[in-house]
């Protein structure tokens, strides 16, 4: 087993966080970036037009936005299940509050020197990546407007890369 090289490289992480957005613009900020949904009380039932939930933000009911600033900048309401809020108001929801799903890969390098005289020698490489093929989401979606009933935040949208390989000879003089 002489002049062989392996090389793992296990990486481990947590989720990133992520807003949850509405789409559509109630604040009246000209831009959809900043306009996120209220978080219900713990117990809420799902109202069409008023609460929604996703199937992938396990434990949380969305509600319209429901918080809104007077000509001073002081907060009035909330005005909770009215439908349509007045325009101008926005959702008590912080900024990323949720986490994408973690990520966890091994790759793998197996690499052998083959000695051909004194000055020359050749190395045969083999690369693994993600050995164990595990699903890493790259990305998820951000939307859930309780007003549409629209509500998919959470779901995955992107996936990073499956199992490659990857062959290299390197000669060396």
């Amino acid at each position: 087993m002489a002049n062989f090289t392996v090389a793992p490289v296990i990486e481990v992480a947590s989720g990133r966080p992520y807003n949850v957005l509405l789409g559509s613009d109630p604040n009246l900020d000209f831009g959809t970036a900043t306009n996120r949904p209220s978080l219900a009380p713990p117990g809420t039932p799902i109202i069409p037009g008023l609460t929604a939930a996703s199937p992938f933000v396990k434990g949380v009911i969305f509600a319209d936005p429901n918080v809104c600033l007077d000509s001073n900048n002081k907060p009035f309401g909330p005005f909770p299940f009215v439908p349509s809020p007045p325009f101008g108001c926005f959702g008590n929801l912080g900024r990323n509050p949720f986490n994408r799903p973690g990520f966890f890969t091994i790759d793998l390098r197996v690499s052998r020197r083959i000695p051909i005289n004194e000055r020359w020698s050749l190395d045969l490489i083999a690369d693994g990546f993600n050995m164990l093929n595990r699903f890493n989401t790259g990305d998820v979606n951000p939307l859930c407007n309780p007003i549409s009933g629209s509500c998919n935040a959470g779901q995955p949208t992107a996936a990073l890369d499956p199992r490659q390989f990857q062959f290299a000879v390197k000669v060396y003089f």
